[in-house]
């Protein structure tokens, strides 16, 4: 049985609180975060879902010492950019972005920013720093453009519609699953923190699951 999401607003709440615990705050914002962690469960699996974002981001990063090497493209493909802009439902201090998503939009991070996002479907992408990434959702597919940096993805279930995400011309499709992707001008590299997801380039795949497990390729573009 999945897990139950909670709202956009607990999430929100959830991470204004991790932002504060890890900026300055003394014994009486402590005793706050307790009492507001008390009053509900709902409050305590947000933040626990928030610290784990919050973790995953830096140790995701570090374990590209493992990579799998991909033979490049020899062509460009082009970007989808979707005019639609998103504002921000919650800015919070302390450098970290927490932003309620529609369906279509392009979203940034500049260096030193970190962002966590909620989907319409219940899906969350966490931003790390200077990363750009465009979302597109339609009835029968969960379209994420990775245009550069690294993102965490924790995708919720729906076996109708794929949850893709294009980085360069490296594909990668999942269904209830967590993963990393992180592009820099030179390689893609795909990181599998739980689940399964396929990855797809040149018409090579290679399935991960199971374990965490990454692979890399050039980057194109």
């Amino acid at each position: 049985m999945s897990r139950s999401l909670s709202s956009p607003n607990i999430d929100a709440e959830a991470a204004a609180w991790l932002a504060r615990l890890h900026g300055d705050h003394d014994a009486a914002a402590r005793d706050a975060l307790d009492a507001w962690l008390a009053e509900d469960p709902a409050h305590a699996a947000a933040f626990e879902r928030a610290s784990e974002i919050w973790a995953i981001l830096p140790r995701a990063a570090r374990s590209s010492a493992d990579e799998a090497r991909l033979r490049p493209a020899p062509e460009r493909r082009p970007w989808l950019r979707p005019a639609l802009a998103m504002a921000a439902s919650l800015v919070l201090g302390f450098g970290v972005l927490w932003w309620s998503l529609a369906t279509v939009g392009d979203y940034v991070t500049r260096p030193g920013e970190q962002q966590v996002a909620t989907l319409d479907d219940g899906s969350r992408i966490a931003l790390n720093t200077d990363t750009r990434v465009d979302v597109k959702f339609n009835a029968d597919r969960r379209h994420i453009t990775l245009d550069r940096g690294e993102a965490m993805f924790e995708v919720a279930h729906d076996a109708d519609r794929p949850f893709v995400v294009i980085a360069g011309d490296t594909r990668v499709e999942a269904l209830g699953t967590v993963f990393t992707v992180r592009r820099t001008r030179t390689e893609v590299v795909v990181t599998l923190i739980k689940g399964e997801v396929a990855v797809t380039r040149e018409a090579r795949e290679r399935a991960m699951r199971r374990r965490p497990r990454c692979c890399c390729s050039r980057a194109n573009g």
